[in-house]
């Protein structure tokens, strides 16, 4: 499943939050924080529904009922540079590789 294809704009900027700020804290991410860190000026409520249709799609878990979400595997995260640190340029465009 292509990102730049399957998801609108929002989804994708919620998406590289979750997966940065994950790869930041370890931590589950909840929308609190998403809404707190991106310029989406979005209600926590509207976040939630973006979160439940990424967990959908198939791109996100919830751990546990009341946690956040974190990223649903390794196919989802963004690509190391030559240091092993991932790149959060991501989401990037598919260069057909």
């Amino acid at each position: 499943m292509e990102l730049n294809q399957t998801l609108d704009e929002r989804k994708k900027k919620i998406l590289h939050t979750i997966i940065k700020t994950y790869l930041e804290t370890g931590e589950p991410v909840g929308s609190r924080t998403i809404s707190k860190y991106t310029d989406l000026n979005l209600s926590s409520a509207t976040i939630r529904n973006e979160m439940a249709d990424l967990e959908d799609l198939g791109y996100i878990i919830q751990p546990h009922t009341s946690a956040g979400r974190i990223p649903s595997g390794p196919h989802h995260l963004p690509p190391a540079d030559a240091s092993g640190k991932p790149c959060l340029r991501w989401p990037h465009r598919s260069s057909g590789r």
